[in-house]
């Protein structure tokens, strides 16, 4: 057995403890729940604006493309017309995406720091006293992560899509693609990981020092148990959607996927605090 299910086995038996169970853990695993629920909801709200907007945009550079073939000189009236107003609503809507693209990540993160800062301060303390403290904290690193999220974000999907439309539809295996792709979600996974301990770290020392013992990577093997749990979420989403994609059926996905998540939240809490939380 490697060290990463002995981990797995050990978080289990330790959630299942009757008292951390009932007093701590359901009601973090509700607070995930609820949050990767209503992440879901937002997503396909926002994902499918977003997408009716690209489409129009390409619509409306197609009939510009068509305008800019022709002679400029033999364009009538009519025709200078139509394409001011082709002009007008291309910009019309770049401004709606963009718009659209600032109001999801700002209540991504809203959302985030809502239902995450209450979520990891329940692991920390039995007490609602400092939550104010806490969450200000909180919120500040979070706000870190999400400025390298971002780019890394944009990064996934790039390369994703380069390298899936090669595999798919050329049947050739871009290997420096997949290897760099591979590097940028193990680094995505990395800057998760860090930013998991520095909530650890914020209940008990000041940001300034919780960033300092961010970088002691202390007991680093946590990470690899991350990288594990994150791996079986991907199968599960990955081989859950290929047999249904009805709502009952992502429902139950996302309630495993929760529930691994805050075993983890749990496990690393324990084993950082040594045992103490």
């Amino acid at each position: 057995m490697n060290i990463s299910f002995l981990a797995l086995l050990l978080v289990v038996k330790m959630t299942f403890n009757k008292h951390f169970f009932h007093s701590v853990f359901l009601k973090v695993y509700f607070l995930d729940l609820l949050f990767f629920f209503l992440f879901f909801l937002l997503s396909s709200f926002f994902i499918h604006s977003i997408y009716v907007t690209i489409v129009s945009l390409q619509d409306t550079g197609s009939l510009l493309t068509t305008y800019e073939n022709l002679d400029q000189d033999t364009l009538d009236i009519n025709q200078v017309s139509e394409v001011t107003t082709l002009i007008s609503q291309l910009d019309t809507q770049l401004e709606r995406l963009i718009i659209f693209l600032i109001i999801f990540v700002v209540l991504l993160f809203l959302l985030y720091v809502l239902f995450q800062s209450f979520g990891w301060y329940l692991l920390l303390s039995p007490r609602l006293q400092g939550y104010r403290t806490f969450l200000l904290k909180f919120s500040f690193l979070s706000f870190l992560s999400f400025l390298l999220f971002i780019p890394l974000f944009y990064l996934i999907l790039i390369h994703s899509r380069t390298f899936l439309l090669s595999f798919m539809f050329e049947s050739s295996f871009l290997m420096r693609d997949f290897l760099f792709l591979a590097f940028i979600v193990l680094f995505f996974l990395f800057v998760c990981y860090l930013t998991f301990t520095g909530y650890v770290y914020l209940f008990s020392f000041s940001l300034y020092h919780s960033l300092k013992k961010i970088f002691t990577f202390r007991k680093f093997w946590l990470f690899f148990v991350f990288v594990v749990l994150f791996v079986i979420s991907f199968f599960i989403f990955r081989y859950g959607l290929l047999l249904s994609t009805s709502l009952f059926f992502v429902s139950v996905i996302i309630i495993i996927v929760s529930f691994l998540f805050s075993l983890y939240k749990s496990f690393l809490v324990r084993v950082l605090l040594g045992g103490h939380s």
